[in-house]
């Protein structure tokens, strides 16, 4: 669980569009869907069945006061934490107070209590890693889970299809003039090979400027344009030497060279960006020189120049290329930078004394009809432009470690993204197409309360929906694969050693020896993956959980902020790892606890509590005080400091804060050795374990680096599906898709839709757009998103036939899931009765 407010923030942005597009409903119940979604997790019956196991196998003298393997302390154990189906003690008193908090929150935001309530029992749900699209603990027990990656075809945007002529329906022909083509072949100079994988932008003489992709011919190919020039260069922006060929020479021929099928799409036709030409000057350091002097003498700044030659402008980063590929070994009077010398030239080292400098080349007034072959050559040492390197590979081998081991379990085929991601998006795809459907349908119903009452609840499963599509870029490596892609340094703010560290891990995938994460190796992720949840992982997020709550918790009675707000403060949290101290604390909420209806009530008639609310303390009290007669006596010995829900729940936040601790401890440890590239899975530092959660999580202040461009392409997925969304609900009769009879050509279906049938976008296909590695994203699309939340999204609406739809609305996926998730329990309920016998 993440910051509250990051996805509110989000939520508040899509409520205003929906609001104007369509002003008479209640969006804040979009919001309650977005928060329901977290705070859902505090009944994770997965976690708690297994919890068992953990508290079991692991209870200590010195935390629980006595052994836990004492006479029928399994019972206890399994009325606190709850069996598969079954919600235990701590649960249902966490589903009580956090009732409690959001009724007073919304009543204030505009939702009724009653209204408010109707919705909270349908969709405070159990909460499964799919509603975050988290890494499931599946298979049971499997200490990396299941890293098959996706076989689902890669996402393609279909072409704009044709309007039909009103004579005949059909497609309107074109005249002669505008059938003109114009072909690049993208040749190496010295092997007169063709070169794959070479980004061109073309003007054509209607003036569209865009970008293309050699195929694995090396050609481009674009037709049906007016007849004129055209020109064709390579951007700048975020060029590297290593993939950077040199501009040579350029010829046109008449005939059509080298034909393949036409390769007339956009970026990422043929294959994804991967080289560009450039008019690249070779430039001989010398003692005076720097690269400030170097920069500015050719028009751009220094962090443009070291950006192209070394990949990075951070300083360390600089410094260290400089030493190793250019040669230098003078040190600045400071000791902080490299500087050049005469003889950095006569080092053997990779590129002794040259430093690089890019120009954009350009040819102009090509004339059309006719085939423009572009000579380059390889400047340095770098990936060979081949079909391979094309189609969207890294420069290092997917899935292997620094010793180039293959990690088999990452194979790439289809979409590079992990099988169980791919399924969990099936699942928002399947909600989105209920929301859509059923929005829709209401819409034309009416304004009775039952119709409102049913919008209300469709709004809040629209906000949950739309958080899930958002935790893609919060908990996944996609932004971090995107930045690399970019060949972005860090933001200046976020350069720090332990961020650059962080950030390097999130790109790695986990490696696993004996059963166990691997305290020596990981891999280079080849797919996009979320975190996953891991015993010490629950510590930070549990930690995290509880703090998120605490600006909702000035709405409840003083007496209930007072014990909780030991439990969000840090420093007062810290303070109750002292057993003196925590029997102190205890013993007051004890009193506070026989007494709370008294003081309940009295907020009642202050007006500074609902009923609604008061009733759900007083189950919540109910509950903990329950709990605290049962398992005191001769049967049971509980010990009093964890012998309630509340109480456990102290017991286990001192243990999350030793943990997050400990883990920030090793981080700072790490930080003082200037340690960067750490490839261990396990590094001693929890909460940077490669793959979990803790590590990978952005949607909280204190993450990062790259929080605010997970931010911004995590807001433009939920605005523009919001976009499409009240689009579809606003339509009236209208005419159908043009494919939507299977049986007719599009040319002639004039029909209308009814009411109830409607036609419907094929959300699925949408998500596969956005929710995909960057390797595979149509026209690198995310490249603006990452700066401009209102970026361009270069997706294609397909419609959804009604075949489909009627598939989806029942959510066959959901069911799927939830199958999985009962199976986890089941297993961890069979170990633990295992263990007790």
């Amino acid at each position: 669980m993440g910051d509250i407010k990051t996805h509110g923030g989000i939520a508040t942005e899509v409520m205003a569009l929906l609001k104007k597009a369509r002003p008479n409903e209640n969006y804040m119940f979009f919001e309650l869907g977005n928060f329901l979604t977290d705070v859902s997790q505090f009944r994770d019956p997965s976690a708690f069945c297994s919890g068992k196991i953990v508290i079991w196998n692991t209870g200590r003298e010195d935390h629980w006061g006595s052994t836990l393997k004492t006479a029928n302390m399994h019972t206890f154990l399994t009325d606190l934490m709850g069996k598969p189906r079954t919600h235990g003690s701590l649960a249902q008193w966490f589903e009580r107070v956090i009732f409690a908090i959001g009724c007073e929150k919304f009543r204030k935001l505009g939702i009724t209590p009653d209204d408010y309530e109707d919705a909270y029992k349908l969709y405070f749900t159990q909460y499964w890693p799919h509603e975050h699209l988290d890494f499931p603990p599946w298979p049971y027990k499997s200490a990396l889970g299941d890293r098959t990656v996706s076989d689902a075809a890669i996402h393609k945007c279909d072409s704009p299809p044709q309007e039909p002529s009103a004579a005949d329906g059909g497609a309107q022909k074109k005249s002669d003039q505008d059938k003109c083509w114009i072909r690049f072949l993208v040749m190496d100079e010295g092997s007169q090979t063709p070169m794959p994988g070479v980004e061109l932008r073309v003007r054509t003489p209607d003036d569209a400027i865009k970008d293309y992709v050699t195929g694995d011919d090396g050609t481009v190919d674009i037709r049906g344009f007016k007849h004129g020039k055209c020109s064709v260069t390579c951007h700048v922006q975020d060029m590297v030497l290593e993939r950077t060929f040199q501009f040579k020479s350029a010829k046109a021929f008449a005939q059509v060279v080298n034909p393949t099928s036409a390769n007339t799409g956009s970026a990422g036709a043929g294959g994804q960006p991967r080289f560009r030409i450039a008019d690249v000057t070779e430039y001989i350091v010398g003692k005076n020189d720097t690269l400030k002097k170097i920069a500015e003498a050719n028009g751009m700044t220094w962090q443009k120049l070291c950006q192209f030659n070394f990949g990075t402008s951070v300083a360390t980063e600089v410094n260290k290329a400089l030493r190793t590929k250019v040669g230098a070994t003078r040190k600045s009077a400071d000791g902080q930078n490299m500087l050049f010398s005469d003889s950095d030239k006569t080092r053997n080292v990779e590129r002794p004394g040259r430093i690089y400098i890019p120009k954009q080349w350009s040819l102009l007034n090509l004339d059309v009809d006719k085939t423009h072959v572009i000579y380059a050559k390889k400047i340095v040492k770098g990936p060979d432009p081949t079909p391979a390197a094309a189609t969207g590979g890294s420069e290092e081998k997917k899935g292997t470690d620094k010793k180039g081991k293959t990690d088999d379990k990452e194979k790439t085929s289809g979409r590079k993204v992990l099988k169980y991601l791919d399924e969990q998006i099936v699942y928002v795809a399947e909600l989105l197409t209920v929301i859509e459907q059923e929005w829709t349908k209401l819409v034309r119903q009416g304004d009775s309360a039952d119709n409102k009452r049913a919008r209300n609840r469709l709004l809040t499963r629209y906000g949950h929906a739309s958080h899930a599509a958002e935790d893609f870029y919060f908990h996944s490596n996609f932004i971090e694969i995107a930045w690399s892609r970019l060949n972005r340094p860090l933001p200046s703010f976020e350069s720090d050693t332990q961020s650059q560290r962080i950030f390097y891990r999130r790109k790695r995938a986990p490696a696993a020896e004996k059963g166990s994460m691997s305290t020596t190796k990981s891999f280079e992720a080849g797919s996009i993956c979320t975190g996953a949840f891991g015993s010490e992982d629950i510590n930070h997020t549990l930690m995290d959980a509880i703090e998120n709550l605490a600006d909702d918790m000035d709405k409840l009675p003083t007496q209930f902020q007072g014990p909780l707000s030991n439990l969000t403060d840090e420093s007062k949290r810290r303070k109750l790892r002292d057993k003196g101290e925590r029997g102190k604390f205890l013993d007051e909420y004890r009193k506070n606890a026989k007494n709370a209806d008294t003081w309940i009530e009295a907020s009642v008639a202050a007006g500074k509590l609902h009923r609604k609310s008061a009733d759900a303390l007083k189950e919540a009290f109910k509950i903990d005080n329950r709990v605290f007669d049962a398992y005191g006596g001769i049967l049971f010995k509980v010990p009093e400091t964890i012998r309630s829900p509340f109480a456990f729940l102290v017991e286990l936040l001192v243990l999350a804060d030793i943990a997050h601790e400990q883990s920030e401890a090793q981080s700072a440890a790490l930080n003082k050795k200037k340690l960067i590239e750490d490839a261990r899975t396990v590094n001693g530092a929890s909460a940077e374990n490669i793959g979990c959660h803790s590590l990978l999580a952005k949607d909280s202040p204190k993450k990062k680096p790259l929080r605010r461009p997970a931010i911004n392409v995590g807001t433009r997925l939920a605005t523009y599906i919001a976009e499409l969304m009240v689009r579809q609900v606003n339509r009236g009769k209208t005419a159908a898709a043009k494919f939507d009879d299977g049986t007719k050509k599009q040319s002639k279906h004039k029909a209308l839709n009814t009411l109830d049938s409607t036609p419907g976008i094929d959300w699925l296909h949408l998500l596969q757009h956005f929710c995909c590695h960057p390797d595979d994203s149509e026209h690198k699309w995310y490249e603006k998103a990452l700066d401009d939340k209102k970026a361009p999204t270069h997706y294609i609406v397909r419609p959804a036939d009604r075949a489909t739809i009627a598939k989806r609305v029942k959510e066959p996926k959901m069911q799927t899931l939830r199958q999985m998730y009962q199976t986890l329990e089941d297993a961890a309920e069979a170990e633990f009765q295992k263990l007790i016998k």
